[in-house]
């Protein structure tokens, strides 16, 4: 992120090119609506997209990264926990695990298993999918009311004695 030029930002096709990975293979990364917004609005200054205020590079994340998490009450929280933040997200929101592996720059899915966390909810939600064939659209997008733990839409109606047990 803090090695990302603007000339590798590609606003007309909606793509940021991520170069020196760590596997050494250059991949382009879709860039959200939300995220072009936010990036047309702070404007280019210097080379790189997140700069220092004399558009010099930052080198050392940590420092900057652990005063605003600080700032924001956050507890353990380092920068490569938002790779396994946004893994999560991409997966509990319907993103398939070979596209969250494509994004992330995994050569393996066993890797990307690894980043992604889902919660004993959206576990609880995936179940609920064999009964209705997919999952609400509120699921998808807000969880619905993750405190909980209950999808209100597909759940609406569901009672443990409704369904009975069908004798083979």
């Amino acid at each position: 992120m803090l090695g990302l030029k603007w000339e590798d930002v590609d606003f007309e096709d909606g793509y940021l090119t991520v170069r020196d990975t760590k596997n050494r293979e250059d991949r382009q990364i879709p860039l959200s609506k939300r995220l072009i917004y936010t990036l047309k609005s702070i404007g280019r200054r210097g080379e790189y997209v997140v700069c220092k205020a004399d558009d010099s590079r930052y080198v050392d994340p940590k420092n900057g990264f652990m005063k605003a998490v600080k700032r924001a009450g956050i507890k353990h929280c380092r920068v490569h926990d938002l790779r396994h933040t946004v893994a999560t997200r991409l997966v509990m929101n319907g993103g398939d695990i070979v596209t969250v592996m494509e994004l992330l720059g995994h050569k393996t899915l066993a890797m990307t298993k690894r980043y992604s966390h889902p919660t004993p909810e959206h576990k609880k939600w995936a179940v609920e999918m064999l009964n209705h064939g997919r999952m609400p659209q509120s699921c998808h997008s807000a969880q619905d009311d993750h405190k909980s733990g209950v999808c209100r839409e597909m759940l609406s109606g569901f009672h443990s004695d409704t369904y009975e047990e069908s004798e083979g």
